[in-house]
C-alpha cells in the first residue's frame, strides 16, 4: 500500500509559540492557507491521492481541502495529534522557547514532566503505532492500495520512531508544514505493518522537508 503522509499547513500557534497539540482545534492561519495553496499550485503533491484521511482537527481538514478540493475524505481519531499537556495554552513566545529547550535531558531523553497532563513519550509512541496500524488495516479491508493522510508533525515524527523507519528514527527537527513522506506499507501480519520511505513530498531528500533547528534565544 502506498501512503502519502502530509503535515497540515501553518496555524497561528505554529507562527508564534510553535506549540500546536491536540487540545486546541486551531484552524489554518491566513498565511498558512496561502502557503498550502501556493505549494499545491507548484504541483508538489501526488496527482492521484487515492482514499483520503485526516485527523479530527480543523487544520488537517482545511489543508486536505486546499490540496484536493474535489476529494472526499474521512476524519478519524486514529490520526489525532499528541496531547502536549497544559503547555498548549502558553502564549508567551519566550516561555515556549524555554519549554522547548528543556524537552530532553542531557542524554537526549524526553522529560515526562514537560508534558504535564498530556501524553508522555511512552504513551504517545504506543498510541501512534496502534492507531496507524489500525488505519492501515482499515484501508486494506476496504481494498484501498493508495491512501493520502493529512496529519500532524509530532505524530509524523513519532511514526518514524514507533515503526523504526530507516533514516527517520532519531530525527529531531519536525517536518515542514505542507510537506511530507511517501511510504510503502507492507502488511506483516493482521494489524501489523512495516513502513519504508519511498519518496518525499516537497523535496528531493529528507533534509529538504525538515524545519531548520530553532534559533537560539532567551
Amino acid at each position: 500500500m502506498r501512503v502519502n503522509f502530509i503535515r497540515h499547513g501553518m496555524t497561528a500557534a505554529n507562527e508564534t509559540t510553535g506549540i500546536c497539540g491536540r487540545r486546541i482545534d486551531w484552524p489554518l492561519s491566513e498565511n498558512g492557507a496561502r502557503a498550502i495553496s501556493d505549494l499545491a499550485a507548484e504541483g508538489i503533491y501526488p496527482r492521484h491521492p487515492g482514499a483520503c484521511y485526516t485527523s479530527r482537527l480543523r487544520r488537517t481538514q482545511e489543508t486536505l481541502r486546499l490540496i484536493y478540493p474535489q476529494a472526499d475524505y474521512e476524519p478519524v481519531e486514529l490520526l489525532d495529534e499528541r496531547d502536549l499537556g497544559v503547555i498548549e495554552y502558553e502564549t508567551d513566545v519566550a516561555a515556549a522557547r524555554r519549554w522547548r529547550a528543556n524537552l530532553v535531558d542531557e542524554n537526549g531523553v524526553e522529560r515526562p514532566e514537560a508534558y504535564l497532563g498530556g501524553e508522555d513519550f511512552r504513551q504517545f509512541s504506543t498510541r501512534v503505532r496502534r492507531d496507524l496500524n489500525a488505519l492501515l488495516e482499515l484501508a486494506r479491508s476496504r481494498g484501498q492500495d493508495c491512501i493520502t493522510v493529512c496529519g500532524h508533525g509530532s505524530y509524523l515524527r513519532q511514526v518514524g520512531i514507533s515503526f523504526a523507519v530507516d533514516s527517520y528514527i532519531n530525527v529531531r527537527p519536525i517536518v515542514k508544514n505542507g510537506r511530507g513522506f511517501v511510504f510503502q506499507a507492507d502488511r506483516e501480519s493482521p494489524g501489523c505493518f512495516r513502513l519504508k520511505i519511498t519518496g518525499f513530498i516537497g523535496g528531493a531528500r529528507l533534509a529538504d522537508i525538515l524545519e531548520p533547528p530553532p534559533a537560539a534565544g532567551p
